[in-house]
């Protein structure tokens, strides 16, 4: 959690830092135990509210902090993992993944060894010096995948210098969550949440959060308007860059794969 924490609002909830209180517009709970942080986060919540900011929460239990959110979403126990594996389904599914993101600050550039049977199969592939390896689209061959100045590729398979296949670790995470099987209409019934009927493919914008930076435009893919809560979603778990706690938000789709 604090990693996660630290991907998208900048810090966790206890040990590093907090949300940004002041010009957060939407805020997400997504199973938040009332313990956790207590006081603190009561005293941002109150100053949420007292903005007019936006709270969400997902939790089986309507909770103190359920109570006062916007909107609730009451989420089938154990499901919420489940629940943001269908989002990261739609968003790869309509190409809203911010991509300058995941190469600067995440490792979905990484090359991961395709090679079933050997030991380190799965493992990032690394140089003589054990640095991890991606392959440059400038240069046409393989690169520390630490560098600056590089233009890794993030989809594809390559062939290592020592005969084995490897592809970036965001092209596997893709291939296997845009399998049918995290699509909203297949985890709906498991997390409880119904997928939409109609309009999933469509786009929605929430006015009030536009402006002074702030984008957003994501699939509405469930009927309880979870359309606001994708992007937060998926940044914590490190697959786009738009940072819902924050008017500094990115644009998506700034670079191809």
């Amino acid at each position: 959690m604090a990693a996660a924490g630290l991907y998208s609002v900048g810090g966790a909830f206890w040990e590093f830092g907090e949300p940004d209180w002041e010009l957060t517009k939407l805020f997400l709970l997504i199973g938040v135990a009332e313990d956790h942080d207590s006081n603190p986060i009561k005293l941002g919540l109150g100053r949420l509210k007292q903005r007019g900011a936006k709270i969400i929460s997902i939790n089986p239990v309507r909770s103190g902090y359920s109570a006062i959110a916007d909107e609730f979403v009451g989420i089938r126990p154990g499901t919420d993992g489940l629940l943001v594996l269908a989002l990261i389904h739609c968003l790869l599914e309509a190409g809203q993944i911010d991509l300058d993101f995941l190469v600067r600050y995440t490792n979905a550039h990484y090359l991961a060894i395709d090679a079933p049977g050997d030991p380190d199969h799965g493992l990032f592939a690394r140089d003589k010096q054990g640095k991890p390896l991606a392959y440059d689209r400038r240069s046409h061959g393989f690169v520390d995948a630490e560098a600056f100045g590089t233009d890794p590729a993030l989809l594809g398979t390559f062939r290592l210098p020592d005969g084995r296949s490897a592809q970036p670790a965001f092209a596997g995470a893709a291939e296997r969550y845009l399998s049918p099987e995290f699509s909203p209409e297949a985890v709906a019934a498991r997390c409880g949440v119904p997928a939409t009927t109609a309009g999933r493919t469509g786009f929605a914008q929430d006015s009030s959060l536009e402006g002074d930076g702030f984008e957003l435009s994501v699939p509405r893919v469930m009927e309880v308007d979870l359309a606001r809560q994708v992007p937060a979603l998926i940044a914590v778990f490190e697959l786009a860059g738009t940072a819902v706690t924050s008017q500094r938000g990115t644009k998506c789709q700034r670079r191809t794969v």
